[in-house]
């Protein structure tokens, strides 16, 4: 199947390609004949991707929090839309983040973005799946995470129609961290493993104002209404205002992602650790 989605591309492009000197300022042409990304020396690199405004706003507070987690990690974050791109810049750029264009999911430049900043784990913002990139990152061995996960009634039946599509690429997710109880159900329908899926909120909640504050046009709130997990999962009441940000979806998505084992930290003794059902790590001690 991915072999027909690779070949589908690959007969795009050469038909594309005598029309590509025409269309050289039309956004797919220019992502798919972007710029390698700058070549990663040395240690490889979290890789947080996407797709829009949205998605970026989304996926803030978790870039902040892995840096604080993971403060010997390199982050590297991509974004698909020009809208969101601007967004990211306006966002992070004092953070000194490398920030970069994503290309479209034709093997070539898919591949060339791969080996340019040497991912050793890649987190997806709620959506943008991309198949071929999937299984570039599954074939190196490459870990993966879906954070913010979202699954509408309209997705949902395409789940349900193409199971044997969409349930052999969202298996390839080593954890998927879903927005509410009902995300995770759905997620469930496609046949990922239900060890592999969380319900942890909603990460666009956890930034300290309205995304809408920064025009003054809307009142925003410091607190996410959604129940989030209580510990590395579980369900929990709904969190009130006076919550600490540790509370908060996106920090638990930077721990559930060192429980998971999908990064440990300097020092750890074992950073690969197993759920039980109650959703709390094995072998870890009541507070």
């Amino acid at each position: 199947m991915l072999f027909a989605y690779h070949f589908a591309w690959t007969l795009f492009f050469i038909l594309l390609l005598p029309f590509t000197p025409f269309l050289k300022n039309h956004r797919m042409v220019q992502r798919l004949t972007a710029a390698p990304a700058p070549r990663r020396a040395g240690r490889k690199t979290i890789w947080v991707h996407a797709l829009s405004v949205g998605e970026v706003l989304s996926a803030l507070p978790l870039i902040r929090s892995l840096r604080k987690e993971f403060p010997q990690e390199e982050v590297v974050f991509t974004v698909t839309t020009r809208q969101g791109m601007e967004t990211a810049q306006r966002a992070l750029q004092s953070d000194g983040l490398l920030l970069l264009p994503m290309p479209l999911d034709f093997w070539r430049p898919m591949l060339r973005m791969i080996r340019r900043i040497r991912p050793k784990l890649f987190i997806l913002v709620e959506t943008d799946l991309w198949p071929g990139l999937m299984d570039h990152l599954t074939r190196r061995g490459v870990k993966t995470m879906l954070v913010n996960g979202r699954v509408s009634p309209g997705t949902l039946n395409s789940y349900r129609r193409f199971r044997f599509f969409f349930g052999k690429m969202l298996g390839m997710f080593h954890a998927c961290l879903m927005q509410t109880e009902l995300d995770r159900t759905r997620l469930l329908v496609t046949g990922v493993k239900a060890e592999k899926v969380r319900s942890l909120g909603n990460m666009k909640f956890d930034r300290p104002s309205s995304p809408m504050d920064e025009k003054g046009a809307g009142t925003g709130s410091k607190h996410s209404i959604f129940p989030l997990a209580t510990k590395y999962g579980s369900p929990g009441a709904p969190i009130g205002a006076k919550k600490k940000s540790s509370s908060m979806s996106s920090t638990k998505s930077s721990l559930l992602i060192r429980a998971c084992g999908l990064l440990s930290l300097p020092g750890a003794r074992n950073g690969r650790k197993r759920f039980n059902d109650s959703g709390k790590a094995k072998g870890s001690k009541p507070p």
